[in-house]
């Protein structure tokens, strides 16, 4: 299964970059977010977009939710920064369900 982008769920391929030594290489990242980023499961992306837009959980608590209708941009990179802590959240909560079911 391959993973997606855990700010917006797209498609990840190999971006090209520079290494420290200035050699071109490739990371794994996503285009549309121009975001260097392994990804995570649909299903958990999924997850994540629902406990944000339906439930309002708020990965990062600090950061204060930029107005939709005045601030289209903003809110949008507000709410993809969100989903994508709350996919680490997601992830961590699955990772112990399993390790307690052991």
């Amino acid at each position: 299964m391959q993973n997606v982008c855990t700010c917006c769920g797209g498609v990840l391929v190999p971006l090209e970059t520079v290494d420290n030594s200035g050699r071109p290489t490739h990371w794994i990242g996503c285009e549309s977010c121009q975001k260097f980023d392994l990804g995570t499961k649909e299903g958990i992306y999924q997850i994540a977009v629902k406990m944000v837009d339906e439930r309002h959980f708020r990965a990062y608590n600090y950061e204060q939710k930029p107005c939709k209708d005045k601030e289209p941009e903003q809110f949008d990179y507000w709410r993809k920064s969100q989903i994508s802590g709350t996919v680490y959240i997601v992830t961590d909560i699955l990772r112990f369900e399993k390790e307690m079911q052991c």
